[in-house]
């Protein structure tokens, strides 16, 4: 039998031996009967050939993939973006091309250049069985947030070195260039990369995790002209979470962090102390309710203290009992099919105004509904005073993506009205608020699909223009911005590459072909 083919519209097929009109077979024999019976077969034959071309199993795969519905971003492209569309105008052009700013191992090869790489890596690799250079590796440069600062932009990072992690700090111009380093500290333990915050003067505060005997503890530092100053150290407990943050109002500072409380779930504890000094900080403090189970803590500053946003977790959903022979047992844990599969935990945002020595100055808000599930949230500085929460949520199982983003202004007369992202192309990922203090600034979604969708957003909560995925980008992510200036990581290997890009809510102009004949007048 011949080999089955697949038609992409009707499953397999198999070729058949074509038949007379009649329905029998032709007679054998020979003269003018014999040629027209054979002239007849001969046009059957061509004719189911001509057809089963069109449905048999082309020689290039990709010409069996359907074409993208409009706003779709294909995943088989290697770039992470279209492969067989023209990709939308950009609205980035870097700062100063020739600039770029490398941590970590530098790669031996350009950001495009294949390296080679085991087979099989979920996410990494290609039909060719390599992995872009852009890809991050094992023991690869891990930054935390970035941050805008009066002469450019910096961040905090984990990298590798010295038989060990080292956590450090960088610095960049607004231009992208003079980057430098600072050296902190030998990272011991699983720990996220440092936060930083500005402090006065073009200093710039520090606060880091690292394990001690009694779990861990949060250490405070001052960087100033890359000379580092150790302040306090706070006992941050033994649970899980390595959330916290930092942030500066005036002359004080303030840092938040999640805590394992006695029989009443995580609670958010905050410590106060002056900007300018590091060496003596507050007895910390829990400012969540007591019967809320909080996590997540995010700080803005706002005048005379600070904004505390955090997610606090509700009761899961009560089920009804279920026969024992309906329920598996895997590991010792119960896993009722019958009743949904994995039980939703409820969880929302809520914000509170503090003073700058992280005192409540009024009780909570909740800004998202108290039904939902909050997979991420960020919180910037807004006008007037206020605060700009963006956040996505969704009623689906743990790691089941989708939901939709939101953003909402808070200020002194409470939560303003919730706008949601409706851009279809913007359906995963978590937003982030990039450079809102001063008038305004940027929301970025990172997605698995491929570009980071970027746009803008007043210190008001309100978008201005389309949040679209931006084939600029390419592999970067944007960290940080300040004006129309954004700070782009890029991951190549066992390093991070940072750039400075100008981006504008349209189209970025593009530059004249000096080969191109002159307009016609």
């Amino acid at each position: 039998m011949p080999p089955e083919s697949r038609s992409p519209l009707t499953g397999p097929t198999s070729p058949r031996a074509p038949r007379s009109p009649s329905g029998s077979s032709p007679e054998r024999g020979s003269g003018a009967g014999a040629l027209v019976w054979l002239g007849a077969a001969i046009a059957v034959v061509t004719g189911v050939g001509a057809i089963l071309s069109e449905f048999a199993e082309p020689d290039d795969p990709e010409a069996l993939v359907p074409p993208p519905l409009p706003g779709q971003i294909p995943l088989g492209s290697a770039s992470g973006g279209p492969s067989d569309r023209a990709a939308p105008p950009p609205r980035c052009t870097r700062v100063a091309p020739e600039e770029s700013f490398v941590i970590g191992e530098a790669p031996t090869r350009g950001a495009d250049a294949p390296i080679d790489a085991p087979p099989g890596i979920p996410g990494l690799d290609t039909p060719g069985g390599a992995i872009d250079e852009g890809a991050a590796s094992p023991f690869a440069v891990v930054l935390g947030r970035g941050i805008a600062t009066p002469d450019g932009f910096a961040f905090g990072a984990l990298r590798d070195a010295e038989g060990g992690t080292i956590a450090t700090v960088g610095t960049l111009d607004r231009d992208g260039r003079n980057g430098r380093v600072v050296r902190l500290a030998r990272s011991r333990g699983d720990v996220d990369a440092p936060i930083v915050a500005a402090g006065p003067a073009g200093s710039l505060l520090v606060a880091l995790l690292e394990p001690n005997a009694g779990g861990r503890a949060m250490r405070l530092a001052r960087v100033v002209a890359g000379e580092v100053t150790w302040g306090a150290e706070l006992t941050q407990g033994a649970d899980e979470s390595l959330a916290l943050d930092l942030a500066v109002s005036g002359g004080r500072a303030l840092v938040a962090w999640d805590d394992a409380g006695v029989d009443e779930g995580s609670r958010i504890a905050v410590s106060s102390f002056a900007a300018d000094d590091v060496a003596v900080a507050a007895p910390p403090r829990a400012v969540s309710p007591k019967r809320t189970s909080a996590d997540s803590p995010r700080l803005a500053p706002r005048p005379g203290g600070f904004w505390l946003a955090y997610v606090a977790r509700g009761e899961e959903a009560p089920r009804v009992a279920r026969p024992k022979e309906a329920i598996d047992r895997i590991d010792d844990e119960e896993i009722d099919e019958e009743s949904g599969g994995e039980r939703i935990e409820t969880s929302w945002v809520e914000i509170v105004p503090l003073d700058e020595n992280g005192a409540a100055t009024g009780g909570p808000a909740r800004v998202t509904p108290r039904e939902g599930t909050v997979l991420g949230f960020d919180l910037a500085q807004g006008a007037d005073g206020g605060a700009v929460l963006a956040w996505r949520d969704d009623a689906s199982p743990t790691g089941g993506g989708g939901g939709t983003v939101r953003v909402a202004y808070v200020g002194a007369g409470g939560v303003g009205e919730i706008r949601p992202l409706v851009d279809e192309d913007v359906d995963d990922g978590v937003p982030d608020l990039l450079g809102l203090a001063g008038g305004g600034g940027w929301i970025a979604v990172s997605s698995i699909k491929g570009w980071q969708s970027l746009g803008r957003i007043d210190d008001r909560g309100v978008v201005l223009g389309a949040v679209a995925p931006e084939s600029s980008l390419g592999h970067a992510e944007a960290i940080a911005a300040v004006g129309d200036r954004l700070l782009l990581a890029t991951p190549e290997g066992r390093a991070m590459r940072l750039r400075v890009v100008a981006c504008s809510e349209t189209a970025a102009p593009v530059a004249p072909d000096p080969a191109a004949p002159p307009a016609a007048d």
